[in-house]
């Protein structure tokens, strides 16, 4: 509650806490204020956004630091956003800014003990004789930042290890228990739990996912030539599959995303036939097609980019088989 007070204001967040504890409003309040602090967060991540398209798109904010950018088009910001989540970016990005600075000290700390010393130490060993202008709310951005590059470090560490262990394995034709070799490393590294705890969830993840594909392409090569019900098959792996929800759930919203991205391209493919049929015996732009085309569908972007890859790739084909059938021919 302290922490988001800070960026969204402190009545509006004791409130809430206040309910979380002791449910002391009324559901039509609890409602209110939690629309607001969602209404904020969602309009925060919004402004970020505009901050981000302002640097790729034009090159005067290539060099601006993310708040200057801010500071520069907050005037304009303030008939979209409500004033909270303004606030709230602008104290965001000044405690990023103070992080940055503490990053750039602690870095040269680190380089002057060449490497001796870990970041998380030389930070430890300056913090408290950095200037008195870094407060410790920057300190703790700082620190957090800090601990999540600590993390996946480990992470990193954990997978590199879990996967030479697999090869290890299929070099010695035999397959890797992965649950008793994450319980070894934790007896082994004891302070790297959280991470081994990432990756045993993400390999334990992958595992079920493979499962629950296998599962779903077995059934769709078995009804090969008639119509098959994903849904209704994937409900019934989950009676099957208790334990594997999360991994259902990833397969069905690749299935559905993959389904849509399919019917987007054969619609695509289908506006460009047509459009070249009635082109035909004259010059066809593509490309200046393909852009009236995004227009029309805004939401068909990634369809539209690998057909626009697709008539790329054949007419790079066309191409070279045109040059080669002319050499060929030259030296018939």
């Amino acid at each position: 509650a302290k922490f988001l007070s800070h960026l969204i204001g402190r009545v509006v967040v004791y409130y809430y806490a206040e309910f979380r504890c002791n449910k002391k409003f009324t559901e039509a309040e609890r409602e209110a204020i939690h629309g607001l602090i969602g209404q904020v967060g969602k309009e925060c991540a919004a402004i970020m956004k505009i901050i981000w398209n302002y640097r790729k798109s034009d090159s005067d904010y290539e060099l601006k630091t993310r708040l200057e950018i801010f500071r520069q088009i907050k005037s304009s910001l303030k008939d979209q956003f409500v004033a909270g989540a303004i606030n709230a970016c602008e104290k965001q990005l000044v405690l990023s800014e103070e992080a940055d600075s503490i990053e750039e000290i602690v870095n040269d700390e680190y380089h002057r003990n060449e490497g001796n010393l870990t970041k998380r130490a030389c930070f430890d060993a300056i913090k408290d004789d950095l200037p008195s202008s870094f407060n410790d709310k920057a300190k703790n951005v700082y620190s957090s930042r800090l601990a999540f590059e600590e993390e996946r470090d480990d992470q990193k560490m954990i997978f590199g290890m879990l996967a030479r262990a697999k090869m290890k394995a299929k070099a010695e034709h035999v397959e890797l228990d992965t649950d008793a070799f994450f319980e070894q490393l934790r007896v082994q590294h004891p302070d790297k739990g959280s991470a081994i705890k990432f990756v045993a969830g993400r390999e334990k993840r992958n595992s079920d996912v493979q499962t629950i594909s296998n599962e779903l392409a077995k059934m769709k090569a078995k009804a090969a030539g008639t119509e098959f019900d994903t849904d209704a098959f994937l409900e019934e792996l989950r009676e099957k599959y208790p334990d594997k929800g999360d991994a259902i759930k990833f397969v069905a919203g690749r299935e559905k995303s993959n389904k849509k991205r399919n019917s987007d391209v054969q619609t695509i493919s289908n506006e460009l036939a047509k459009m070249k049929a009635k082109a035909a015996g004259t010059e066809f732009d593509t490309d200046a097609f393909l852009k009236q085309l995004r227009e029309k569908y805004p939401d068909k972007g990634d369809a539209i980019k690998f057909v626009a890859g697709r008539e790329k790739h054949n007419s790079n084909v066309q191409t070279i088989s045109n040059e080669l059938a002319k050499m060929k021919a030259k030296a018939a």
